[in-house]
């Protein structure tokens, strides 16, 4: 059966017992204002009762919000019922939001011992510690026109069988000092990774990451909803040189150890379309990491708008590195003002042109292609003759997914560099947004146990078993593979002191296969007593494996046996009789003597 097929019909059968979805811990969308699970309390400083946080339902849609507009000060606690955090591990706490006029931000706490009455004493008298958060202010972003998630939050260091969630809003009541905050969508999931099988590795392990992460929510590229445009407020956001505003992290601009050659703000600085850039600093818009004309560029493919593999950039930028693989760059033809540069590849196995980003961003686009490959793994084998180029790093293997040269390449870029803190912030803020994750960020090994030597160079056999048994005066020696790779044959070896072993025999292997095969030797009246044997595999090459050394006694009390007998041609002599002298006298059938010998010690083989 052809790989490809069975790539794929691997995915889908294991696909209804192996998909899983992160353990939902806990989910509140305010759908049923009758019923909300969070409950809005008055802090110690609200001095304006008549304002909480209120359930609305509008347009098919439940929301909470908290509005402090006039009357006196406003603390309003909004606390989530108990939720147990012992029960599971790797927790994650994600929410959407909104703001409308100005003040100050909402804030969000944890408590372990808070009593569960929900009333301002209960909340003066339990301890509560903070969680961070990453806000946008969108009220005052022209062109934001919806609400953003929140990057999801990772809760696995909190512990306790009965932990509170609160967010606390503040207001004076005051213009300017009493914004309007929208929540909606809490969500608490753990166990992203609990449905793995453990000690899985190669293509079983990535089959099962593909099955994990797929079936992501999809989001427009271009649209007045929330999309890929707007993603980049929470996957790519940092703070401004001087600190004092946020700005688009483009990692073909940043420059991680001095000032910026420019700065971008979201939206506003938005690629409008039209002519090409002429030079850097224009405009930034959207790169697709794995550039799109390798598996044909349709915006109707979900990968399209995988915001995991789409990054903001510097127009001029992506317009030089156009559809180029990553590599190693010698002297460039276009070097950019962080560092990057555009010029033909040094790295061994390709010589075209090629991309080279800094050194602090090569692991994260290596592990962009990693997640590329695990993602569309049941697509990616039939993309390598969609585009010349592609070609390039492209194999057409569904599993391996890239040339020999790529993967290295890949392998090498990952190790120098690490997942850092803000790769996982932008792993974090995909998966609120998408539901899913880059597990080679949150696992690194994983890169290593899927496509490392063990895996993409296999061994030239898979051994499935080796067994030796006492058949009466025999001993039957059983070995299978689960797979052979340009395996030649087998040598059968024997020793009685598991150091110096010898050739018994000999059996030819089936060579490549992935199916199971069985085999056999018999090793004919061994003396009694513990004896040794081993299988030394030969492959095509002449390279050799051992399989591992197996133990058997055979029992007996036997002091000479001959076979066979009767005989035509050659007979086979063994005895345990010492140095004591022994003559051997063969009779013809009737009784005639017809030979007369003396043997030597243990056995001897005569014709």
């Amino acid at each position: 059966m052809d790989e490809k097929i069975l790539i794929a019909l691997w995915a889908i059968i294991l696909s209804s017992s192996l998909k899983a979805n992160p353990i939902t811990i806990h989910s509140e969308d305010f759908n049923d204002c009758t019923s909300v699970s969070w409950l809005s309390v008055a802090g110690p400083g609200d001095n304006d009762t008549g304002d909480q946080w209120l359930c609305e339902f509008d347009s098919g849609n439940g929301t909470i919000f908290a509005n402090g507009f006039g009357g006196g000060a406003d603390e309003d606690w909004l606390i989530s019922p108990a939720i147990n955090m012992d029960s599971q591990g790797g927790e994650y706490f994600t929410f959407d939001y909104d703001n409308f006029f100005d003040g100050p931000f909402i804030e969000l706490y944890y408590s372990s011992n808070f009593s569960g009455s929900y009333n301002t004493t209960a909340i003066q008298n339990a301890t509560w510690t903070s969680l961070p958060l990453d806000l946008n202010d969108n009220y005052n972003d022209n062109c934001l026109f919806n609400g953003l998630p929140h990057r999801a939050i990772d809760l696995s260091s909190i512990v306790g069988p009965n932990v509170f969630f609160a967010f606390k809003y503040e207001a004076t009541g005051n213009s300017g000092e009493a914004a309007e905050w929208t929540l909606d969508n809490i969500l608490i999931q753990a166990e992203y990774y609990g449905s793995l099988t453990p000690g899985n590795i190669c293509m079983d392990l990535k089959t099962e990451l593909s099955l994990l992460i797929d079936d992501h929510t999809v989001i427009p590229y271009t649209s007045l909803e929330f999309d890929v445009w707007d993603s980049h407020y929470v996957t790519d956001r940092k703070s401004s040189e001087l600190g004092d505003y946020f700005i688009v992290r483009d990692r073909n601009s940043d420059n991680p150890t001095g000032p910026e050659p420019y700065e971008y703000t979201h939206c506003v600085d938005q690629d409008p379309g039209g002519s090409s850039a002429s030079g850097e600093g224009e405009a930034y818009n959207r790169e697709h990491i794995f550039p799109i004309s390798w598996w044909g560029g349709s915006s109707s493919n979900v990968q399209y708008t995988d915001i995991h593999t789409i990054i903001p950039s510097d127009k001029f930028v992506n317009q030089e590195r156009s559809n180029f693989p990553i590599a190693e760059v010698g002297s460039p033809d276009v070097a950019f003002l962080n560092g990057g540069k555009v010029g033909a590849s040094v790295s061994s196995g390709y010589s075209g042109s090629a991309f080279e980003p800094i050194n602090e961003y090569k692991g994260d686009l290596a592990r962009m292609f990693f997640y590329f490959a695990t993602r569309y793994e049941t697509s990616i084998g039939g993309w390598e003759t969609a585009s010349p180029v592609g070609d390039m790093a492209l194999n057409g293997d569904p599993y391996s997914a890239f040339e020999d040269w790529f993967i290295d390449l890949l392998l090498t870029w990952h190790a120098q560099d690490p997942p850092s803190g803000l790769e996982h912030e932008r792993n974090d803020a995909v998966y609120a947004i998408q539901g899913n994750r880059n597990p080679f960020i949150d696992h690194p090994e994983y890169v290593d146990l899927i496509w490392g030597g063990a895996c993409l160079n296999p061994l030239p056999v898979d051994w499935a078993y080796v067994e030796a048994v006492n058949q009466e005066k025999n001993v039957m020696i059983n070995w299978g593979t689960l797979a052979e790779n340009a395996a030649s044959h087998f040598e059968i070896e024997h020793s009685r002191d598991r150091e110096s072993f010898s050739n018994l025999g000999y059996r030819e292997a089936i060579g490549n296969t992935s199916l199971s095969n069985h085999y056999s030797f018999l090793h004919r009246f061994p003396q009694p007593g513990t004896h040794y044997y081993r299988i030394k595999q030969v492959d095509d090459d002449g390279q050799v494996e051992y399989s591992k050394t197996i133990e058997v006694k055979v029992e007996g009390d036997w002091s000479f046996f001959l076979f066979p007998n009767p005989a035509r041609e050659k007979i086979h002599i063994q005895h345990a009789l010492g140095d004591r002298p022994v003559t051997l006298v063969l009779k013809d059938a009737l009784g005639t003597r017809i030979f007369t010998k003396s043997l030597e010690k243990f056995g001897s083989e005569m014709s």
